[in-house]
Parts: structure tokens; sequence; C-alpha cells
């Protein structure tokens, strides 16, 4: 139930929402992390698209390549981890 009081304002269930909604601060640097990696293997792959790797830079590259897609599971878990704990709030 919803009351209002002149001097405090809306209370009841209003406050529990509000809580629920709270931003999760640890995650942001995960997301700015994951987000930079995945820039970064476009960026790459972008620069050095349709070139044949030989040599030292292969290892290079293919390392790009799998931080890149890391960076994207990265993204998709806390994705999920948002939308879950914001479905179950409600």
């Amino acid at each position: 139930m919803v009351t209002v009081d002149s001097k405090v304002g809306i209370q009841g269930s209003n406050r529990a929402h509000r809580a629920s909604w709270r931003r999760i601060r640890s995650l942001d640097g995960w997301r700015g992390f994951s987000i930079l990696l995945v820039v970064l293997g476009h960026l790459v792959n972008y620069r050095y698209e349709g070139q044949v790797y030989r040599g030292s830079h292969d290892f290079f590259f293919e390392l790009l390549e799998t931080l890149s897609q890391f960076g994207v599971d990265i993204f998709f878990v806390i994705s999920g981890f948002i939308i879950v704990k914001l479905s179950l709030a409600v």
C-alpha cells in the first residue's frame, strides 16, 4: 500500500522499487573492460582484414581475436545477470 505524507512524500512500495533499481558499480569496470576488448578486436580485424598472418604476428592476432570473443562472453554474462536480477525484483 502506498501512502502520501505531506512532509516526506510517497512512501511504501515505491521505496522498495527504487532499492531494486540500484546500480551495481562493481559491474561497471567489467562492462568497460569487455567493451574495450571487443572494440580492440574489431579495430585489429578491420585494419588487417583479408591479410594472411605469418610468422611472429600470428600469435598476437590470434590472442586479440580470443580476447575479443572473451569480451563478448563477459558482456553477455553481465547482461544476463542484470536481466535476471531485474526480473526477480518485480
